[in-house]
């Protein structure tokens, strides 16, 4: 029990460092600047549609990995580590 204790620990102190974050940004940005332009060509119109849909998917994954990143705490995505730790001790008293 003390190791995943420990494992738990070290998730909440090592988040992903801010270097890592901003490369992140830097080439989602880079990204979304350029393919529309590589897509016109074949896509016409449709580009416009097809990059709102893509931008929303691929910046929603990186808004969703920053809210995974901190599982501990209070808000509605987090653990639910009372509930966890209410079954662990009604299986250990009964």
């Amino acid at each position: 029990m003390l190791d995943v204790c420990g494992a738990c620990e070290r998730i909440l102190k090592s988040p992903i460092a801010r270097s890592y974050k901003l490369i992140l940004w830097f080439w989602l940005t880079l990204y979304l600047i350029v393919v529309p332009w590589l897509l016109t060509p074949m896509l016409d119109l449709w580009t416009i549609a097809f990059m709102m849909g893509g931008s929303y998917f691929v910046l929603a994954l990186e808004l969703l990995a920053a809210e995974v990143e901190e599982p501990f705490g209070c808000q509605a995505n987090d653990l639910p580590l009372d509930d966890i730790c209410l079954t662990i001790e009604r299986s250990l008293t009964n």
